[in-house]
């Protein structure tokens, strides 16, 4: 018990080593954050009333379709609700749309591939400000794809 004692007397009053006294802490003192930037949101509802049903993706894209680059950022789901709301998050400032994309079958494995079958449409173009996010819709409709989104 006298082992326990003085083990437990060490861990609170130190080891009287050569070690310095901790320093004291201040309590107004500021503490050190992570200072990266953070970029704005797009937040996109995705509206669809039709009947059809399938995986959606939802992207955000620096030009409209049709797309030669992969998304800035995007969001999937494989039994989406609608109407569908796509937090699309860390968009730097500039020029976009919003892309969304029923995919319906055959569906496409792994990185949505838009095939003639699917729906899509597209937004009208947005801007991302620092600081500001940007709210935007997108409606799905049963028409084509050609027939599908807005210029």
């Amino acid at each position: 018990m006298k082992i326990f004692a003085a083990l437990a007397a060490s861990m609170i009053l130190g080891c009287g080593g050569s070690d310095p006294a901790p320093a004291a802490i201040d309590a107004g003192a500021e503490v050190a954050t992570d200072t990266a930037p953070t970029f704005p949101k797009v937040i996109a509802t995705v509206r669809y009333t039709g009947s059809k049903k399938g995986p959606l993706a939802v992207g955000v894209f620096t030009e409209n379709p049709p797309k030669t680059k992969p998304p800035i950022s995007f969001d999937t789901t494989n039994t989406p609700t609608f109407p569908y709301v796509a937090e699309l998050r860390d968009i730097e400032p500039g020029k976009y749309w919003v892309v969304a994309v029923l995919d319906m079958p055959p569906v496409t494995p792994g990185a949505v591939v838009p095939g003639v079958e699917d729906l899509q449409a597209s937004s009208v173009q947005i801007e991302v400000v620092a600081g500001k996010d940007v709210t935007t819709e997108v409606l799905l409709t049963d028409k084509g794809p050609a027939d599908a989104g807005a210029d």
